[in-house]
């Protein structure tokens, strides 16, 4: 497994070519911790500028990457994440196979993974999910909308404010958004975060709301 390691840093692309993704994945509930880390390492290492060519045997492991994703061991699991997000990368200019490999299970899967109050990730990888899913969303308006349905909205929101998502009510009148009275916790949960996460935050807010009207712009700076 090691060998392989190293040979996944040298040669990537022949290793997936030859079907290499599902030799080093397949049978990953059956190794222990320590094999487990090098094989998703290897796979994570496969994954970067994976070609248009290799799409079928890079689809093919993505449940596999889902499934991982909620492993116990953050090592896995972080290299898992970057996995998806090489493989994300390397399809961004391609929204019809980013919508094959994005499912719904992974989508949900990732979105787990931003919860403000987990811990399964480090901030690194942390930044570089929600960079991902900002790249995803700009190739695809269906990613977009998969996000949205998944309600990513709300946990972006806790993100920011450091607060769970308020709850929309609508008693006997128009629907009153319940906002934080604590406009200090919010300053505080901005400035422990790291200003990338909040950078990253920001532009998948901005790809997930619907364009401008046409000329907006130009009143905008008025």
């Amino acid at each position: 497994m090691q060998t392989l390691e190293k040979i996944s840093e040298e040669v990537p692309s022949s290793i997936v070519r030859e079907g290499g993704l599902g030799a080093l994945l397949t049978y990953l509930d059956f190794f222990s911790f320590h094999v487990q880390r090098t094989a998703v390492t290897a796979a994570a290492n496969c994954c970067r500028s994976v070609s248009p060519d290799s799409f079928t045997m890079v689809r093919d492991v993505m449940p596999i990457f889902t499934n991982v994703l909620s492993y116990p061991d953050q090592r896995v699991v972080e290299q898992a994440c970057l996995a998806v997000v090489r493989i994300t990368e390397s399809y961004r200019h391609y929204p019809d196979k980013l919508e094959e490999i994005l499912s719904a299970d992974l989508l949900k899967a990732v979105r787990a993974l931003l919860n403000p109050d987990s811990t399964t990730v480090g901030p690194r990888t942390y930044t570089q999910i929600l960079k991902m899913l900002s790249t995803a969303a700009k190739a695809s308006p269906e990613v977009s909308v998969a996000l949205v349905e998944l309600n990513i909205a709300d946990t972006l929101y806790h993100l920011l404010m450091g607060v769970a998502a308020p709850e929309w009510t609508s008693d006997e009148g128009p629907l009153v958004l319940v906002r934080p009275d604590d406009d200090m916790l919010v300053m505080q949960n901005l400035v422990q975060r790291p200003k990338e996460q909040i950078q990253e935050t920001l532009g998948l807010v901005c790809e997930l709301l619907p364009p401008l009207p046409k000329g907006a712009s130009r009143f905008a700076s008025l």
